[in-house]
């Protein structure tokens, strides 16, 4: 974080250091920036100062500079913006705007009413009815725990303490915040005023009781505030058990969680799978102090040949036979081996068509030690006619139909 801090400002410091060779005389600050002082003494109520980081970097920077230089901050609480501006000499730079991280640390003066102001008692044995204190039950279940992590705030929390305003709204009721650093903030949730309360009314969703004080009349109500109190470890098969308890009116609530199961290793071969019988895996839990174990099957299996050897060669038309042998034992297994099909040759005329009667042509397998043949039909020969042709054959045929009748009358 520190290294954060001191890179960034020197970007920071960088991007000042330009801006003075920007500056001009005429250059203001826009319409609705307020100042940023250096701290809250001396403010009128809603005025602005400067906290955490952004106060840090306003010192540093100014010292970097020197005294020649003044630098000023403004805040826009509309835009939600801040920027400086630096003056050297006279001459008033243009305004910059600040990273944006730096807006969390303005704060908005709170004029402090000497009869608001409460002390805030840090040691709970001193703690007396109507009394504000920090009730470290309500940071951890674990008192000394929460001590020891909120006393590395205890100058801070000592210092901001003396600043815990009550601010009466119109129903009566009493807020409270801290005027200061917003990153106390967190802590208002353990700042309670001491009060003695009779018997609690309890229900699932929440509490109620009143305080017993002479002339108190506070009630206090509101759901639960757990803390864990108690718990056991889980095992793999039975889950943790968690006690919670209301640390304002002591209601218990056991939270059985689901359990988680075993945590199973890889596991190991134990037995061996061989060609005929199922081998076993045994797998072990690695939960510490479980060691519980669960068993799987190896299935058993041939440890067949990759390629095998043909024992019976395929034919044209007959499958063959591929045998695999097993490597660890004396088993064997067989696939079918595809027919080859036939190795057919060229056709061969062996009728030629004519124009009254088909052919035929032949072709013959062409591997070893098959004889098979295929025959097919040539159709006839089909003999194109022109057109003139037909004319002349047409009377051909008619003048020889009518000699053919003179002749027979003749007779």
């Amino acid at each position: 974080m520190k290294t954060f801090k001191k890179s960034l400002a020197i970007v920071l410091a960088a991007l000042m250091a330009l801006s003075v060779f920007a500056m001009a005389a005429s250059a203001a600050v826009p319409e609705g920036y307020f100042p940023i002082h250096d701290s809250d003494e001396g403010l009128e109520e809603g005025e602005f100062y400067a906290t955490g980081m952004l106060l840090e970097y306003l010192q540093r920077m100014r010292t970097q500079l020197g005294e020649d230089y003044i630098l000023d901050a403004y805040y826009n609480p509309e835009l939600d913006q801040a920027i400086y501006q630096i003056t050297y000499k006279g001459y008033v730079g243009e305004p910059a705007v600040f990273p944006d991280m730096y807006v969390a640390y303005i704060k908005t003066y709170v004029k402090d009413i000497d009869e608001d102001l409460i002390a805030v008692k840090t040691d709970e044995d001193t703690v007396e009815h109507g009394d504000w204190f920090i009730d470290y039950a309500a940071y951890s279940a674990n008192i000394e725990f929460a001590k020891s992590m909120l006393n590395r705030y205890t100058y801070q929390i000592g210092a901001i303490s003396k600043k815990l305003v009550l601010t009466a709204k119109e129903d009566g009721s009493v807020t409270k915040y801290f005027v200061g650093d917003s990153m106390y903030d967190t802590y208002m949730n353990i700042i309670r005023v001491k009060h003695e309360f009779g018997e609690w009314t309890i229900t699932d969703e929440g509490h109620s009781a009143t305080c017993t004080f002479e002339d108190c009349g506070y009630v206090e109500e509101g759901a639960h505030v757990e803390k864990a109190i108690d718990y056991t470890v889980a095992t793999c098969t039975v889950g943790a058990v968690y006690t919670y308890q209301c640390i304002y009116c002591g209601k218990e609530r056991i939270d059985q969680r689901p359990a988680p199961g075993h945590w199973w290793d890889d596991g190991a071969v134990t037995t061996p799978a061989t060609c005929t019988e199922d081998g076993v895996m045994t797998f072990t839990c690695k939960a510490t102090g479980c060691g519980e174990t669960k068993t799987e099957p190896i299935p058993a299996a041939h440890a067949w040949e990759t390629e095998g050897a043909v024992t019976t060669p395929p034919t044209c038309t007959e499958a063959g036979v591929r045998t695999f042998g097993c490597a660890n034992c004396d088993e064997t297994k067989t696939e079918p081996v595809a027919a080859l099909g036939h190795d057919w040759g060229e056709w061969k005329v062996t009728k030629e068509a004519t124009e009254t009667e088909k052919g035929e042509k032949t072709r013959t397998c062409q591997r070893e030690g098959c004889d098979a043949t295929e025959t097919e039909e040539i159709p006839e020969v089909v003999v194109k006619v022109n057109f003139f042709q037909k004319i002349i054959n047409f009377f051909k045929d008619l003048f020889a139909k009518i000699k053919a009748f003179f002749q027979n009358i003749g007779k």
